[in-house]
């Protein structure tokens, strides 16, 4: 499996456990303050590493 693939699984894996399957389809293409407007599924064209840091630090508590 490529680096990207095995970051979009984790991705994915992290966001079934903050928000169920069905927002987390969802949340991939809402406009998100944080990606300076962009949906996650934008920003994860443009670089795909702000995003698993993102879900990361929720996942952590260290979103503020």
């Amino acid at each position: 499996m490529q680096t990207k693939e095995l970051l979009k699984l984790r991705c994915d894996e992290m966001l079934l456990a903050l928000l169920g399957v069905e927002c987390a389809e969802t949340w991939w293409n809402t406009p998100n303050w944080a990606f300076g407007g962009l949906t996650p599924e934008g920003q994860w064209a443009v670089d795909p590493t702000t995003i698993y840091i993102y879900l990361v630090r929720h996942c952590s508590g260290d979103y503020h």
